[in-house]
C-alpha cells in the first residue's frame, strides 16, 4: 500500500522503542488564506482525541501501557510520534494509526489551545526572544508570512473544521514513512506494522515537488535593521547575518558548521576581553532542508543596548579577519577535535538516528549517505577548505546587522543601569 518502513535496531536505551510517522507536506501546503492554521492543528490534533474516544478516555484505556502520541506540523511534513517498549509496540502503532484514520477534533482541544495562545503572545510581544522568533525571523525571509507567528487575531479566528478540512487528504492518502528505532527485533517491527499501517488503503508513492512553495529569499539592499519590544529591562541583542545556502551540498554544510565553531571562539574572546561583556556569544550556521538555496550564518550577542553598535562592528571585523587572513591551524584543531568527539556520541543516540537519519530516508535517501560519510568527512576537513567557504560567504560587505532593543517608558535603559 506504499507505506514505507525504516528500522534500526540498537542497544542504546534498554527496553525503549521510538516510533515516528512522517507524512504529507506540512507547512508547505498550509493555506495562505487561513494564517495560523498549522499552529492550531499542532496544538489541537492530539488533544482532540479520536472519533471513538476523548483524550481522557484514551489515557484511561492506555493506563499501565508505555504508549504516547504527539503531533507536529513541520516545514515540509506532518509528524506523529511516540515512545514505547517492545511489549507495547502493537498498542503504540495502533494508537498512531487511529490518529491517522479517525481523529476526533473535539472542541475542548481548541479551548485549551486558545488559552495557551494567550500566554504565547504575551511572550512574543513582550520579550526579546519573542521579537527574534517573530519579527526578525520574518524579516530574514523578506517578509514571508510562513516565518514568525501569525497575527494573534488571525490565529484566534481559526477553527477545528478548518483544521479537519486541511488535514483530510494528507491523513488519508499522502506519502508516508514509518521509522522505528531502538531495542527491538526487526521482524517483530515488520509484523506489527503490517498489522496496523500495512492494513491502510493505498497511499501516494511519492511526494509532490512543490517547487514554488520552496522559494524564500534573504532581504536584499539592507545593511542594518533595528527591532524593539516593550520592556523596562535593559536587555538587548546584537546579531549579524550572512546568507548562505541550503543543506544539500553536505560537504559545504559541514565546513560552514565547523567554521561557525571557530567564529564563536573568536567572538567570545573579542566580546569578553576587548569589549568587556560577560554574556555567552555564539555563531551558528542554519542551512535549510526545505527551502531551496536558503541558509543563514549568524552571530548572537545578548548584552546591554549601549554597546550594540560596537559589538555588531566587532563581529563584522571578525568576518573580515577570517576572510582576509584565514583560520589558523591552532583554532582549527581546537574546533575540530571536540566536533569529532561529539560525533561519537551522536551515533550512539536513538534520537539522532530517528530524527536526523531514518525519519525521511526513503524520501531523501541522501541522508543515509550523510550518516555513513559523516565522521570521515569531518576528519578530512582542511584549513584551506574552511578559508574557501569563509571567502565565499562571510564577506563583510554581505553582513546584515540586526539589533533588538527594549522600548522603555519614561525611564531609559541607561538610567536604569546607572541606578
Amino acid at each position: 500500500n506504499n507505506v514505507r518502513l525504516n528500522i534500526k535496531q540498537t542497544d542504546y536505551e534498554a527496553n525503549t522503542v521510538h516510533v515516528a510517522v512522517r507524512f504529507g507536506s506540512g507547512d508547505l501546503v498550509a493555506p495562505v488564506e487561513q494564517p495560523g492554521l498549522s499552529r492550531l492543528a499542532a496544538a489541537t490534533f492530539i488533544q482532540g482525541g479520536l472519533v471513538a474516544h476523548s483524550k481522557d478516555e484514551i489515557d484511561t484505556l492506555m493506563a499501565g501501557k508505555t504508549v504516547g502520541a504527539s503531533f507536529m506540523v513541520e516545514e515540509d511534513a506532518f509528524l506523529l510520534s511516540g515512545s514505547t517498549n517492545p511489549d507495547d509496540l502493537d498498542k503504540q502503532l495502533s494508537l498512531l494509526a487511529a490518529y491517522l484514520t479517525a481523529p476526533g477534533y473535539r472542541e475542548e482541544a481548541i479551548r485549551l489551545a486558545r488559552d495557551s495562545f494567550e500566554e504565547m503572545y504575551v511572550q512574543i510581544e513582550h520579550t526579546m526572544e519573542g521579537a527574534l522568533r517573530n519579527e526578525v525571523a520574518r524579516f530574514l525571509a523578506s517578509g514571508d508570512p510562513r516565518f514568525g507567528f501569525p497575527a494573534k487575531e488571525d490565529l484566534m479566528q481559526r477553527t477545528l473544521p478548518e483544521v479537519a478540512a486541511w488535514l483530510e487528504l494528507p491523513l488519508r492518502e499522502s506519502y508516508l514513512e514509518i521509522s522505528v528505532v531502538g531495542d527491538i527485533e526487526p521482524d517483530m517491527v515488520k509484523s506489527a506494522v503490517a498489522r496496523t499501517f500495512g492494513a491502510l488503503p493505498e497511499r501516494a508513492a511519492e511526494k509532490p515537488a512543490l517547487a514554488e512553495a520552496r522559494v524564500v529569499a534573504f532581504p536584499e539592499g539592507v545593511e542594518a535593521k533595528t527591532f524593539s519590544y516593550p520592556s523596562e529591562i535593559s536587555r538587548a541583542a546584537a546579531l549579524v547575518y550572512w546568507p548562505t545556502d541550503d543543506i544539500w551540498d553536505i560537504a559545504q554544510t559541514r565546513r560552514l558548521g565547523l567554521l561557525s565553531e571557530i567564529f564563536s571562539d573568536r567572538l567570545r574572546v573579542k566580546v569578553r576581553e576587548a569589549i568587556g561583556e560577560a554574556y555567552s556569544p555564539y555563531a551558528v550556521h542554519r542551512p535549510s532542508e526545505t527551502f531551496d538555496d536558503y541558509g543563514l550564518f549568524y552571530s548572537v550577542v545578548v548584552t546591554s543596548p549601549e554597546v550594540l553598535t560596537e559589538i555588531n562592528e566587532a563581529v563584522v571585523e571578525i568576518s573580515r579577519s577570517i576572510v582576509e587572513e584565514g583560520v589558523t591551524e591552532d583554532e582549527f584543531d581546537r574546533a575540530l577535535k571536540p566536533m569529532l568527539n561529539s560525533l561519537n556520541e551522536w551515533v550512539r543516540n536513538n534520537r539522532y538516528w530517528l530524527s536526523r537519519v531514518l525519519l525521511r530516508s526513503q524520501e531523501k535517501p541522501a541522508v543515509l549517505d550523510w550518516a555513513r560519510s559523516m565522521r570521515d568527512d569531518y576528519a578530512n576537513i582542511t584549513v584551506e577548505e574552511l578559508n574557501a567557504v569563509a571567502q565565499q560567504y562571510l564577506k563583510p560587505t554581505a553582513a546584515l546587522r540586526v539589533q533588538v532593543v527594549p522600548e522603555t517608558g519614561s525611564t531609559s535603559a541607561a538610567m536604569v543601569d546607572e541606578d
